[in-house]
């Protein structure tokens, strides 16, 4: 139409900045095997208390005599 078109090139879009890379970590250091578990040491049993005894003691006798109670009927 009016003379020669003029040869377009299309303008490159405006990019992000590139991000730079993020820098390299250091060399991890080789993974040592987990030093291994000792085996739990077997724990004494707890030596009761005598109050804490005796109301265990007149704990069972209860249940006992309840139980020979239901056994009666």
């Amino acid at each position: 139409m009016f003379g020669e078109p003029e040869p377009w090139t299309p303008t490159p879009a405006p990019m992000a900045p590139p991000i730079p890379a993020a820098p390299a970590a250091p060399p991890k250091p080789a993974a040592k095997p987990a030093p291994k578990a000792s085996k739990p040491k077997p724990k004494a049993r707890k030596k009761a208390k005598p109050k804490a005894k005796a109301k265990a003691k007149g704990k069972a006798r209860g249940k006992k005599k309840k139980a020979k109670a239901r056994r009666r009927r």
